[in-house]
C-alpha cells in the first residue's frame, strides 16, 4: 500500500507543478503581449479576464487530480482498516 500512497503524493505534486507552469506561462504571455502592443491602458480589463481563466484552469486541474487521487486514498484507508481488524481478531495489537 505504500506504493499507492507514494503514487498519490506524486499525482498531487504534479498538480502543483502544472498549476505553477500554467500561471507562469500565462503571465509571461500577457507581459510579452503588453510589451509588444504597448496597451498599458487595458491592463485592468485583461487582468480580470486573466484571473478568470486562471481560476477556471486551476479548478479543472484540481478536479482531475482529485479524481485520480481519491481512489488511491480510499484503497489506502480500506487496507488500513482491514489490517486493523485482522490484527484485532488475531490479538496482535
Amino acid at each position: 500500500m505504500s506504493t499507492l500512497r507514494d503514487l498519490a503524493l506524486i499525482i498531487l505534486a504534479v498538480e502543483g507543478a502544472i498549476v505553477t507552469l500554467v500561471i507562469l506561462l500565462v503571465l509571461g504571455a500577457v507581459n510579452y503581449g503588453l510589451f509588444k502592443s504597448r496597451w498599458w491602458h487595458v491592463l485592468p480589463r485583461w487582468s480580470g479576464r486573466l484571473y478568470g481563466y486562471l481560476r477556471s484552469g486551476h479548478h479543472a486541474v484540481d478536479r482531475v487530480c482529485r479524481a485520480m487521487v481519491s481512489p488511491v486514498v480510499e484503497a489506502e484507508a480500506t487496507g488500513a482498516r482491514l489490517t486493523g481488524w485482522v490484527r484485532t481478531l488475531l490479538g496482535r495489537e
